[in-house]
């Protein structure tokens, strides 16, 4: 069985509506989906920041996975990654601590298993579209969100990453101790070329709700429409992803 790991359910609500899924429980902010029509995934949403790593050990404890894949959104360190594109992440390094002392002498490698399947699947996918929208390489997993272009630079070329994302160090933590293989899979929506501001790096960790009341005071409208065009992007792209995991052979 494949375990799908999502922070937020409007990731996948187009391909769960599309294939039948149906919560079958409910945990907290976790929830877990089961189809009839593709009985060997598990879909779970609401893992994000700390709690991934709970949603992951819960996720394998009841379901028994033979792959789990974790599926999110993430900000790019180079140049070459635009807005949309979704990478599979081939090793973590992982960052702790205040951002203030993040250092390459801090930051500790994690490697992900290689997956032929899905190494596969997204060079299928960059030769349909006859571009380089998805890459394969290496990512930076810290606990706060980086909103200034300088420090991106200096991340990506300190680290010689594609980007930098919150939740594959727990989702590794999680799998590694189970023994179960896993997939990062990130979806670019934040660029490296500027800085954003605050609230703008606060809506990453706020629930939809949360957006929409922060937007309707003047000053937020347009860093919320900005934010949700990009967001948009970055889901269109992953779900060409998602559409395809189910027929794939893993581990």
């Amino acid at each position: 069985m494949k375990g799908i790991l999502v922070p937020e359910k409007g990731i996948v609500k187009p391909f769960l509506r599309r294939n039948g899924f149906k919560a079958i429980s409910n945990f907290g902010s976790f929830a877990s989906y089961m189809s009839p029509l593709l009985e060997d995934m598990v879909v779970v949403t609401g893992a994000s920041g700390e709690s991934t790593l709970t949603a992951t050990e819960r996720l394998i404890s009841e379901y028994a996975p033979n792959f789990v894949i974790s599926i999110g959104f993430g900000t790019s360190l180079d140049f070459s990654v635009s807005v949309g594109s979704v990478i599979l992440c081939e090793e973590i390094i992982s960052l702790n601590g205040p951002m203030a002392l993040w250092s390459k002498g801090s930051g500790s490698p994690i490697d992900v298993p290689s997956s032929r399947s899905m190494q596969a699947l997204f060079d299928n996918l960059n030769h349909d579209e006859n571009k380089r929208s998805y890459p394969r390489g290496r990512a930076v997993s810290a606990p706060e969100f980086v909103t200034n272009k300088n420090m991106k630079l200096w991340l990506g070329e300190e680290f010689d990453s594609l980007l930098i994302e919150r939740d594959g160090t727990l989702v590794a933590e999680a799998c590694n101790r189970y023994g179960v293989p896993f997939a990062i899979l990130r979806s670019i929506n934040n660029p490296r070329s500027n800085t954003v501001s605050t609230f703008s790096g606060r809506l990453e960790s706020m629930t939809r709700s949360q957006r929409i009341k922060a937007a309707l005071l003047p000053q937020n409208v347009m860093p919320y429409l900005i934010f949700l065009s990009r967001r948009r992007r970055a889901k269109r792209k992953i779900e060409q992803v998602i559409s395809r995991l189910h027929s794939l052979v893993l581990p």
